[in-house]
C-alpha cells in the first residue's frame, strides 16, 4: 500500500476543489481534540470533540487519532504506511481527526473537518427546506469539463437514511494517468453541522470499492452520533459578538464606573475639604478674636503684652536647591498616589482606544484625553517649581526666621512678621534636609534641620507633632 496514505489527502483535495461548498479554504480551528474510545459489540466507539460526534469503528481496522498519533505506532507498518511524515502531515494540513485503515490495507476512511463562509451560511444541512436542499445538490454537481480536465468521473447524490442528519454522497472514479500512476475509487459522505463540513472519506487504490466495503462505509457513517447540534440563530447570536465586542462593552462599563466613582470620591473630598476649611476659618477667627481681646484688655490697663516664650527658633536660607528639595518631597509623598492613579487611567484609556472597536473619532478622542492627562502630570513639577521660584525672586530676603511658642509660631524674613496658630498646619512632612509645614495642598514653609538653635531636629520633630496634635 505504498503512498496510500498520501493519496487520501490528494483525493480529498480534489473533492474539495470540485465542490463549491468547499471552495473557500480556511485554516483549521484552534483547540485540542481530546478523543476518547469505548469498546462495544459492534466495534469501538470513538469520541471526537472537535467534530461533536461519536462513531463506531470495527476492531478489525487500524485506527489513528489526531491527539494520540505518534510516529512510533507499530500499527503504521501493519496498515501499509510507508511515508510516516506525509501521513502525519494530513492531521494538520487537511484537518484530519481520525483515520481508519482496513486490516488488508486496501481501504482507508478519514474523518475531516472544514469550515468556510459558505458552510457557515448553510450551518446545518438538515435544516434546509426540500427546495433549498435540491438547489444545494444541484450546486454540488460537477460539470463535465472539470471531470474531463481531471480525468475522473463524479456523481453526487443525497443520503437521507442517517437518523440524525442529512448527508450527501460524492462518488469518484479516477483512472491512471501520466501524472499519477494509480487508479482511484472513492466514496465521500459529507454533511454540514454547526457551520462546518463533516466529511467521511473512503478511498481504495488500484481497484473498485466492493459492495462489502461500501456496506462497511455505510455502517460506519450510520453509527455516527452527533453529540452537540447548535441552532443557527443561537450560533449567530454568539458569533456576532467578537472578543473585541466583549472587550469594548466591559471596558466601557469599567470606564463609566470608574468615572462615576472618581466623581463621587472627588465630590466627597471636596465636601470634606470645604468642611475642614470652614472649621479652620472658625478656629482662626476665634484665635484672632481672643488675641484681639487680649490686646485690647492690655491697652485698657495701660500695659504691653509680653512676647510669648520662645521654645525653639530656626533660621532657614531659601534657595533654588531648597525649592527642588521641596518639589521632590511633594511629588513623591503628597502627590504620588494621584500620579499613579492618573497614570493607570491614562494607560487604560490608551489601551481601550487601541483595542476597542469603537468608531475612529471616539478612539482618537480617548487617546488624546489620555495623552493630555499624561502631559498634565509631567507639567505639574515644572509649574510648581515656577511658582515657588517666582515667590523666591520677588522676596527681598532669601531666608525665614522661625520662633516657635507654646500656642503658635512667628515667621519673619521673606515676608512681614506673621503669627500662626499650630492648627493652621495641615500636614507635617520631612526629608533629609528640611521639615515642611504645609498650610494647604501645595503651600508649605521650609524649616532647615541644620538651622535650629537651642535644640535639634529630633527634638523639634517631637515638639511640632505634639503641638499639631493638641491644636
Amino acid at each position: 500500500m505504498k503512498r496510500f496514505a498520501s493519496l487520501c489527502a490528494v483525493l480529498l483535495l480534489v473533492v474539495f476543489s470540485a465542490l463549491p461548498v468547499f471552495a473557500a479554504a480556511e485554516t483549521s480551528e484552534a483547540g485540542s481534540s481530546s478523543q476518547a474510545s469505548s469498546t462495544t459489540e459492534e466495534g469501538t466507539e470513538y469520541t471526537i470533540p472537535d467534530l461533536n460526534i461519536t462513531v463506531r469503528i470495527p476492531d478489525s481496522m487500524y485506527v489513528f487519532e489526531k491527539d494520540t498519533f505518534t510516529l512510533n505506532d507499530p500499527n503504521l507498518s501493519k496498515a501499509g504506511i510507508t511515508d510516516l511524515n506525509e501521513f502525519a502531515a494530513k492531521f494538520t494540513d487537511y484537518n484530519l481527526f481520525l483515520d481508519a485503515i482496513s486490516e488488508d490495507a486496501s481501504l482507508e476512511i478519514g474523518f475531516y473537518k472544514k469550515e468556510t463562509d459558505e458552510t457557515r451560511s448553510y450551518y446545518n444541512l438538515k435544516d434546509l427546506s426540500e427546495e433549498e436542499y435540491d438547489e444545494f445538490l444541484k450546486k454540488m454537481q460537477p460539470d463535465e469539463a472539470y471531470q474531463e480536465e481531471n480525468n475522473l468521473s463524479m456523481q453526487v447524490e443525497s443520503y437521507d437514511d442517517h437518523p440524525e442528519t442529512r448527508f450527501f454522497i460524492t462518488r469518484i472514479e479516477m483512472d491512471k494517468s501520466e501524472s499519477y500512476n494509480h487508479s482511484i475509487s472513492e466514496i465521500c459522505y459529507a454533511t454540514i453541522i454547526n457551520g462546518y463540513t463533516l466529511t467521511v472519506d473512503a478511498v481504495v487504490l488500484d481497484g473498485k470499492i466492493s459492495p462489502e466495503q461500501e456496506a462497511l462505509i455505510k455502517q460506519i457513517v450510520d453509527s455516527i452520533h452527533i453529540t452537540k447540534l447548535i441552532d443557527k440563530s443561537e450560533a449567530q447570536l454568539s458569533s456576532s459578538l467578537t472578543p473585541q465586542d466583549y472587550f469594548t462593552a466591559i471596558g466601557s462599563l469599567i470606564l463609566i464606573v470608574g468615572v462615576i466613582i472618581a466623581l463621587i470620591v472627588t465630590h466627597i473630598r471636596r465636601k470634606r475639604a470645604e468642611r475642614e476649611r470652614r472649621l479652620l476659618a472658625d478656629k482662626l477667627a476665634q484665635y484672632r478674636f481672643e488675641e484681639q481681646e487680649k490686646q485690647e484688655q492690655a491697652e485698657k490697663e495701660g500695659r504691653t503684652l509680653p512676647e510669648p516664650e520662645t521654645i525653639c527658633s530656626n533660621h532657614t536660607e531659601y534657595s533654588e536647591a531648597a525649592v527642588r528639595s521641596f518639589i521632590a518631597y511633594h511629588m513623591s509623598h503628597r502627590r504620588l498616589s494621584t500620579i499613579l492613579i492618573y497614570t493607570v487611567v491614562s494607560i487604560a484609556f490608551l489601551l481601550f482606544a487601541a483595542l476597542s472597536n469603537m468608531d475612529t473619532v471616539m478612539r482618537i478622542l480617548m487617546a488624546a484625553l489620555a495623552i493630555i492627562i499624561l502631559i498634565w502630570e509631567f507639567l505639574i513639577p515644572s509649574k510648581l517649581k515656577k511658582a515657588q521660584m517666582a515667590l523666591l525672586k520677588s522676596s527681598p530676603n532669601k531666608y525665614n526666621d522661625y520662633y516657635f511658642h507654646k500656642r503658635d509660631f512667628r515667621v519673619t524674613g521673606m515676608q512681614s512678621s506673621s503669627l500662626y496658630p499650630y492648627f493652621q498646619i495641615t500636614h507635617l512632612g520631612e526629608n533629609k534636609e528640611y521639615f515642611f509645614l504645609y498650610f494647604g495642598e501645595e503651600t508649605a514653609y521650609y524649616v532647615s534641620k541644620k538651622g535650629f538653635t537651642d535644640t535639634d531636629a529630633n527634638a523639634f520633630r517631637d515638639f511640632i507633632r505634639e503641638r499639631i496634635k493638641q491644636a
